[in-house]
């Protein structure tokens, strides 16, 4: 583990109805020598931690499952863990591939904005296909903010939020189309900062879990 290290969060929750799996994955730059992958399950999990805020976000027909954080550039530096919970918002939901869609600002024109789309819609959160009222807009509020700030571990680690760049690979015999993979190395990396989040109030379509793919 380094300073400047990245690391993988990667959020694995699923529908109760169907078991239908859902997932949402960011990425984090280490800022101390403290920070590890553990510190940031720690840190993300804990009590008002994004965890937190993102089930504030969802309707209860949402599970959590798993949490598994790997360092891109350490092969010891990794953990995985189950997570108990769900989304808080009772009553009926949207179908499970509305979602609601953050972008992600960076402080460098070099990389691409990021997009974070948060799975599940409790019907009495919208309207007309647009999140309002005041709990629902408070805690798409609180979500975004948190998008954007430092993930802090009590007493440990600090955990920058940003975008990773991809390194593209260009086609060969093997491989006919361009291709995309995250740095190896760092030599290879090339991220932003994440300065700003921004949320889309109308009702995202998570064209991965769409009616007939």
């Amino acid at each position: 583990m380094a300073i400047g290290d990245i690391l993988e969060l990667t959020f694995n929750q699923r529908w109760a109805i169907t078991g239908e799996p859902m997932m949402v994955r960011l990425y984090y730059a280490i800022v101390d020598i403290l920070g590890n992958a553990n510190g940031l399950f720690n840190a993300w999990t804990a009590e008002d931690g994004i965890m937190e805020l993102m089930n504030a976000t969802q309707p209860d027909v949402v599970q959590n499952g798993s949490i598994r954080v790997v360092n891109l550039f350490s092969l010891t530096d990794f953990y995985e863990a189950d997570v108990d919970g769900t989304g808080i918002v009772g009553g009926d939901a949207l179908p499970p591939y509305c979602g609601t869609h953050y972008t992600l600002k960076l402080d460098t024109r070099g990389v691409r904005n990021g997009g974070i789309c948060v799975p599940g819609i409790a019907e009495g959160s919208q309207v007309y296909g647009t999140i309002t009222g005041s709990t629902p807009l408070a805690v798409v509020e609180a979500l975004r903010l948190a998008f954007s700030e430092d993930v802090i571990e009590a007493g440990a680690g600090v955990y920058d939020p940003v975008v990773v760049k991809r390194v593209r690979l260009e086609p060969d015999e093997e491989h006919p189309k361009v291709r995309y993979r995250l740095p190896e190395t760092t030599e290879e990396l090339n991220y932003g900062h994440v300065n700003s989040a921004l949320v889309n109030l109308k009702v995202a379509h998570r064209v991965t879990r769409g009616n007939g793919r």
